[in-house]
């Protein structure tokens, strides 16, 4: 939402899928680069792939947030 992209696309959903699966979320300055290190770290973390590299609850992601 803070980019006006998804993380990842494509013409085929196997490929999204896979992308989703396997491939690192790309940083968000990519798409808005007017966002903050600290901005893009969190969205990056809330994306991690897995579960234990996420935030735990909301409130850890908005301490981040500062």
């Amino acid at each position: 939402m803070l980019t006006g992209k998804l993380p990842f696309s494509g013409d085929n959903p196997g490929t999204v899928l896979n992308a989703h699966l396997h491939q690192p979320a790309p940083d968000p300055r990519e798409f808005k680069p007017d966002l903050s290190e600290r901005t893009a770290h969190a969205i990056l973390r809330a994306l991690a792939k897995e579960p234990e590299d996420r935030y735990r609850t909301a409130g850890e992601l908005v301490a981040d947030l500062g």
